[in-house]
């Protein structure tokens, strides 16, 4: 588990840019790991623990700067929320988090009312 947590945790390091190029796979639901045939005993064991991981992960917005808006699954259910929108032509896909809210932490209510359906 270890492995996979540094793999997370540090994709830039040699070692996991190697592995993630040869293993991993961008899906809308995330980074998946890819079955293979013929792969090391490492990284059967790593296909082993990876769903305990994944479990466990969640994003983190931190001060919204690289988190998208309306393409990353940042909110707690894990959606994301261009799902959600009522008018996706109007949607940038590159808005980001800190577009929406201010320093203070206040949302942009009118931008949110105008995004999403009331319930």
């Amino acid at each position: 588990m270890k492995i996979v947590w540094g793999l997370l945790e540090r994709p830039d390091e040699l070692w996991a840019k190697v592995l993630i190029f040869k293993y991993l796979k961008k899906t809308p639901a995330g980074l998946v790991l890819a079955r293979k045939s013929g792969f090391s005993a490492i990284w059967r064991g790593l296909l082993k623990v990876w769903p305990s991981v994944s479990n466990g992960l969640h994003w983190s917005v931190r001060d919204g700067c690289s988190t998208r808006f309306w393409m990353d699954r940042w909110v707690d259910s894990g959606a994301i929320l261009i799902d959600h929108a009522t008018n996706i032509q109007g949607v940038n896909p590159s808005l980001l988090v800190s577009e929406v809210c201010s320093i203070n932490g206040a949302w942009n209510s009118d931008f949110l009312f105008l995004s999403f359906p009331e319930r």
